[in-house]
Formats: structure tokens, sequence, C-alpha cells
């Protein structure tokens, strides 16, 4: 298996693929399930953002050796960007702005995790505006020693 793929995504109705196609890639770099699961809500999280904001999104999982193993996974969508990352980053903030209790769990249409989540749920996470427009976030899922 090459030590990178790519997808281009413009439907949520892609994302069952995409999800199956990076846990089988895990799998064969020697990801356990759980961190595959966790993974899998990640890149689940990302693309839902990404989709929301943009009219598409552009996935990269890669194997990498060095400094550690690791996969590397990054989402780049073509949407306004983010306001303020750090605000981004925290729980229960949504959409610009901290979700009430009045906001109804039906009207959202992510996971509900969040980008907190998903740094959470990662070993490491980088996420900025990138300069041609949009979005771009980096996640990386440690692999353990062979």
């Amino acid at each position: 298996m090459p030590p990178e793929k790519s997808w281009t995504i413009k439907s949520r109705n892609e994302f069952a693929y995409v999800r199956k196609q990076c846990a089988l890639f895990a799998c064969h770099f020697g990801c356990p399930h759980k961190r595959e699961v966790e993974l899998s809500i990640a890149i689940t999280e990302l693309l839902t953002n990404a989709l929301k904001f943009g009219t598409k999104a552009h996935l990269t999982i890669q194997y990498l050796e060095s400094p550690r193993r690791c996969l590397q996974i990054t989402v780049a969508d073509n949407g306004p960007g983010f306001d303020n990352v750090e605000l981004a980053l925290q729980d229960g903030y949504s959409e610009g702005r901290f979700l009430s209790e009045d906001d109804a769990i039906r009207d959202r249409h992510g996971l509900g995790y969040g980008l907190g989540a998903v740094k959470r749920l990662t070993d490491q996470m980088s996420i900025c505006n990138a300069s041609e427009g949009g979005a771009r976030a980096t996640i990386w899922k440690w692999l353990p020693d062979r």
C-alpha cells in the first residue's frame, strides 16, 4: 500500500467511503482498533465542518516513520476560514458562537463533538486558515512500535 492516499469530498454521501478507506489504511500500518475508531470520529467531524462551511474538502492521509511512526491526516476546505482558531477549539463553540441549552440538537449537522473533541481524540492537532483561502486542519495519530 502506498504511504499516502487522498480524496476530494463534495458530499456527505462520500463520508462513509472515505472513512472506511482511512480505516483500512490505518489498519494496514498497524493502528490498533480503538485508535482507528477515534480516528474515524475525528475525520467525520473535520469533514462535516469542511462541508458545512465550504463546498468541498480535500483529505490526505499519510503514513510517516519520522520523527515517530504515525498517521497524519490533513483536511482542507474552501470555506471562509476561522475568525478565531482558539475559540473554535473550545467545547460548546460552534458557528461563531457558544451554543446554549436552547440550541436544538436536531438542528445540528455534525456529530456534535466539535473541534475540541477532535483535539482530544488525536495525539496532535494543528488548525489554521489556509493562505489560499479556507481552513486546514492536520491531525496526527501515533502508531505502536513494530
